[in-house]
């Protein structure tokens, strides 16, 4: 994380964030703060903890003693990880649309996806998001061996993930999501994607009691990724992003 106008990293509220492996922050475009803590908002590293040097973590909330190992530094910028990964092909998928649907399949979506209640069921395989996907109400959305790709298939003119929606996983009900495989070719552990450049916000919040996102959540060009977990729990894989925020009231557990 890092390359923001703000904290790449930020906590505010009454969230628990809990890293259970690495956790890297870039330096931000301004500012001193790597990390900003406040309100009541605890973060806890369970591995590595480290800030581009001449950066801080700021803490104006309950941080004393501080609940996290002191950071170690590192001189240069971390360059993104999965630089390599391209947009999928379209190639072999079908055109489809969800409004309210009650199941999907893979394929390529030009319009929004828009779930509002229900159980919805996504068979395994690639969705290509062109418009993005709202989830709210009390849905229960569930997935095992998906890739959400947030913009357009690499047959198309960049200018239309550009001009792409938004991902934004809300509401009441629950969700449990797992990635494509790890013996994938192209997108092993991927759960979602978003094209390099879609800067619209990456948002996986809502009350519900539980949600599972098991795989990696990759937003590079993302304005910002805000996970929450309500009153509930959120656990996620990893998280690649420029900016990420946490609030709600719940533990949000990233890594195994």
């Amino acid at each position: 994380m890092g390359l923001s106008s703000s904290a790449p990293l930020s906590l505010s509220g009454n969230p628990t964030l809990v890293v259970n492996g690495a956790l890297y922050v870039n330096r931000p475009l301004s500012g001193p703060n790597a990390v900003e803590i406040s309100g009541n908002a605890s973060l806890s590293v369970n591995g590595t903890f480290a800030i581009q040097s001449g950066t801080r973590v700021h803490c104006a909330g309950r941080c004393s003693p501080a609940p996290y190992p002191p950071p170690a530094t590192f001189d240069r910028p971390l360059p993104d990880p999965l630089a390599y990964l391209q947009p999928p092909s379209g190639a072999g998928l079908s055109m489809r649309t969800c409004s309210n649907c009650t199941s999907m399949q893979p394929g390529i979506y030009s319009s929004q996806v828009s779930l509002r209640g229900g159980t919805v069921t996504m068979a395994p395989g690639i969705y290509i998001l062109r418009k993005g996907i709202d989830v709210a109400g009390n849905t229960t959305l569930t997935g095992s061996g998906v890739l959400l790709y947030n913009g357009c298939e690499r047959e198309q003119p960049a200018s239309c993930s550009a001009h792409g929606g938004a991902i934004s996983l809300g509401g009441t009900g629950s969700a449990s999501l797992s990635p494509l495989p790890s013996t994938d070719a192209a997108y092993p552990n991927v759960l979602i994607f978003q094209a390099r450049n879609n800067d619209a916000e990456l948002s996986i919040t809502g009350n519900s009691t539980t949600r599972s996102l098991s795989g990696l959540i990759y937003a590079p060009g993302s304005d910002g990724v805000a996970i929450g977990a309500g009153n509930g729990g959120l656990s996620i894989g990893w998280v690649v992003g420029t900016n990420l925020s946490v609030s709600g009231n719940g533990t949000v557990t990233v890594g195994p």
